[in-house]
Order: C-alpha cells, then sequence, then structure tokens
C-alpha cells in the first residue's frame, strides 16, 4: 500500500510487508518458489524548480516620480522575496533557485530592474528566464506599505513560466515577517493543488 498526495511536494512511500509475507509460505511437498518481489516505490518526479523574483514597492508611485522608476525592485520588495524564499526552503520536493543565480540571469537579460517583469503585465520575457534559471514557476509580487510604516500589504502571483499563465495568486497584510509566512503558505498550497492535477501543463 501507498501513500501520497499526488503532488510529491511532501508523501513518502510505504510498502505493506504482510502481503509479500503471506506469498512466501510454502504447503508440503510443494515446490520452493522465491517470494514475490514487491512493487518498486514509484518514483518522484524531477522538483519543480521556483524563483522568487525580488517584489515591486508601491511607495514609489507617488506623483512626479517617473514610469521607469516605478518599476525598480526596492530595498522591502527585495527583503519580503528573501524571506519567502528561506520559508519555501523549508518545504520538500521543490527546487529553489537561489537569489544571486536569478540576479545573475536577470542582468543577462538587462533586467536588472526586475520590477519590469510586472510593468503592464508584460510576460513576454518570462519564458527565457524560467529556461536559464532552470524554473518552471516564477512568484512575482508587490508590497505596499500602510499607514503604520512597520506594517505592510503585499499581492503575489504565481506564474508557469513557460507560458505565462497565472495558477494562483496571494494577498496579505502584516509585518514583512508575517507576510513571508502568509504568502510562502498560500504558495504551497497552490502548487500543491496544481501539481496534483492530471496534467499540470496545461492551463
Amino acid at each position: 500500500a501507498q501513500c501520497a498526495t499526488g503532488s510529491g511536494l511532501t508523501a513518502e512511500p510505504v510498502i505493506d510487508q504482510g502481503s509479500s509475507a503471506q506469498a512466501s509460505e510454502q504447503t508440503p511437498g510443494q515446490s520452493e518458489r522465491p517470494a514475490k518481489e514487491p512493487d518498486p516505490a514509484p518514483q518522484s518526479a524531477t522538483p519543480p524548480g521556483l524563483a522568487v523574483v525580488p517584489f515591486l514597492s508601491a511607495e514609489l508611485d507617488a506623483p512626479g516620480e517617473s514610469a521607469e522608476s516605478q518599476k525598480q525592485p526596492s530595498t522591502t520588495g527585495t527583503e519580503l522575496a528573501a524571506q519567502i524564499l528561506a520559508r519555501l526552503g523549508k518545504a520538500r520536493g521543490l527546487k529553489l533557485i537561489e537569489r544571486g543565480q536569478l540576479t545573475k540571469v536577470l542582468e543577462e537579460l538587462a533586467l536588472a530592474e526586475s520590477g519590469a517583469l510586472l510593468a503592464e503585465g508584460d510576460g513576454s520575457q518570462l519564458p527565457q528566464i524560467g529556461r536559464l534559471l532552470g524554473a518552471e514557476y516564477l512568484v512575482l509580487g508587490r508590497v505596499t506599505p500602510v499607514a503604520d510604516e512597520s506594517k505592510y500589504s503585499a499581492s503575489l502571483r504565481l506564474v508557469r513560466a513557460e507560458s505565462g499563465v497565472v495558477i494562483g495568486t496571494a494577498y496579505g497584510e502584516g509585518s514583512l515577517k508575517d507576510l513571508a509566512n502568509q504568502l510562502a503558505a498560500e504558495t504551497l498550497r497552490v502548487l500543491q493543488i496544481y501539481l496534483a492535477l492530471d496534467n499540470p501543463t496545461s492551463p
């Protein structure tokens, strides 16, 4: 018997030894036959690659700011992305893309201002970024300070890099620590559901 979630992110196979023991019993005078080997546990698919892009910060969307400056990820957005990545690292069955590797690829594509990935909903660079990173999924988002400067609101999109299709969204409010916990948990929940589908490559 096996126990699995279908997504492959957390479950481990369990082999029932009882049926094998019964199969090895012999009756008197019966020629001995080797016990039937249990079927091998199913091999999990290659862990999906996931990258968390530094978040845009709406605090730059102020009167007088240029459209170009509003595409820049802020220190807050970079820190939130790093915290989400750290929390996702506690989950099994994911191949996470390190920040340094992501930064290098964005720079090679002249997208060091990684917020440009979200500008006007343009996802034309996503397939190339996914291929260079070895990431099937990208996390994109925006963070905005609220009245209390120690708290923020943030929205997140989980995107399939190859097609640019949004497979899930999330929203949260609170400190950066609280946001990271909320958004990381929701990212995992959505990804588990999506990977459990019979054909997850289909939008």
